[in-house]
């Protein structure tokens, strides 16, 4: 039982932390994320290869483990962080990148990513390392100008993932957001903001929340939305 393997390896966890890694697993099984960030309890690398090593031969879906800069370990399916990556056959669709690079008035919909290199060149490395490497778990430093911020919102699943220039504040603070919160028998699994004025003047993105919305509802799923403004939006 997957449980059972949570308890083995992270004894010292308290039980909403047990049930919280549960959930994200399940998430990932069940398709309804590529990873999740495994930050839920503090363990060295070697602690999490031990635990998927033994989570692996419990479950069916085979799991990987993907260390972005050493110390943002990721668990996922291999095939389904390949395709998130993919933006060619996703964006516009089910993935709708926003730049919101400080030096921009006003967060703007980036409809081509080739005019986008850097990210170009951190995907590709990316993808190469999922495709090349075969072992459970890999690892990947990002280089200084790509951005990162980018990357975590794709292998996180999110719908609407933000894109900024490295090394630069983001046009967030201030501007209204509606946030949609996806919890997994009571424990939030997803969450992700789309900048609300952009979200009512495009019906692509309206279509695909709608269908977001739809493929995830379930007994055991709850999806919630809410604006909110911040002074200051970290990321």
């Amino acid at each position: 039982m997957v449980e059972e393997v949570i308890g083995r390896h992270f004894k010292n966890a308290k039980a909403k932390q047990k049930k919280i890694i549960l959930e994200h697993i399940r998430a990932v099984m069940e398709c309804v994320k590529p990873s999740f960030l495994f930050d839920m309890v503090a363990a060295s690398t070697k602690k999490l290869q031990e635990f998927l090593l033994e989570l692996n031969q419990e479950i069916d879906q085979k799991l990987v483990l993907l260390c972005v800069d050493s110390v943002h370990p990721f668990f996922g399916q291999r095939q389904a962080m390949l395709c998130a990556l993919e933006l060619d056959h996703s964006l516009g669709t089910s993935t709708f990148l926003v730049d919101v690079s400080g030096d921009l008035e006003y967060p703007v919909l980036i409809k081509d990513s080739q005019r986008k290199p850097k990210m170009l060149s951190m995907l590709k490395a990316v993808i190469q390392k999922l495709s090349t490497d075969q072992s459970c778990h890999m690892e990947i430093q990002l280089e200084p100008e790509w951005p990162g911020c980018a990357l975590f919102g794709i292998l996180l699943g999110f719908l609407v993932v933000y894109y900024h220039e490295a090394n630069q504040e983001n046009c967030l603070a201030m501007v209204q957001l509606k946030v949609f919160n996806l919890k997994k028998n009571e424990i939030a699994v997803s969450s992700f903001s789309v900048p609300n004025a952009l979200l009512q003047s495009n019906q692509d993105m309206i279509c695909a929340l709608e269908r977001w919305k739809k493929e995830n509802t379930s007994d055991s799923t709850l999806i919630s939305e809410e604006l909110v403004m911040l002074p200051n939006v970290i990321m």
